[in-house]
């Protein structure tokens, strides 16, 4: 169970980014200030930075961290690695994925400004290589092992597809789409 204050700690993090998001959607994000963002969210620009380092990290999802107890289970386990990834991955996912407006104006606001989706790229790319390093290190290999960088990968394009589906349907829950896309990662390729 999580502390009050962490609870507080989320719950106005989540007020910056959903007031950040109604105003680049508004105004577009260049009309849109660190001091706008702050106003409309009732915060000071002090507690702003105490949350995000720059305006655009307000509109991005937090990196993935993962409970040190979850990255243990995962390495030692001797299960099958797929089932262990969705395991994993799913609880970080959800907590991504819990307000879907907010990632379908995520999404739009980013195919429109050239920074924000090199920023999410870049958050993508830090995914895989935190992904790649986790199995790398339960499969006894080096951290930039090929094959764990290709798993990673895979992975990666595997729960993005997923959510992306998830959001268009408008039916289920996120982790029914992944889970039964990261299964399906065994027979992609029987042609």
């Amino acid at each position: 169970m999580s502390s009050l204050r962490e609870r507080r700690r989320v719950r106005t993090s989540d007020n910056i980014r959903k007031s950040a998001l109604e105003l680049v959607q508004q105004r577009g994000l260049d009309n849109v200030t660190v001091e706008s963002i702050s106003d409309h969210s009732g915060i000071s620009v002090r507690t702003f930075f105490n949350y995000f380092p720059y305006k655009e990290a307000a509109l991005l999802h937090p990196p993935v961290c993962f409970l040190p107890a979850a990255v243990e289970t995962f390495l030692q386990s001797e299960n099958d690695l797929i089932e262990d990834l969705i395991e994993l991955l799913l609880p970080k996912v959800e907590e991504i994925c819990r307000d879907r407006e907010a990632l379908i104006m995520i999404h739009e606001i980013s195919i429109n400004n050239p920074k924000l989706l090199a920023l999410t790229a870049s958050a993508f790319q830090d995914f895989d290589k935190a992904i790649a390093a986790l199995i790398a290190r339960r499969m006894g290999l080096p951290e930039n092992a090929e094959r764990a960088m290709h798993i990673a990968a895979l992975t990666s394009a595997t729960i993005r597809v997923a959510v992306e589906k998830w959001v268009e349907s408008s039916q289920g829950s996120v982790a029914e789409f992944i889970t039964r896309m990261m299964r399906n990662i065994r027979t992609v390729f029987d042609l």
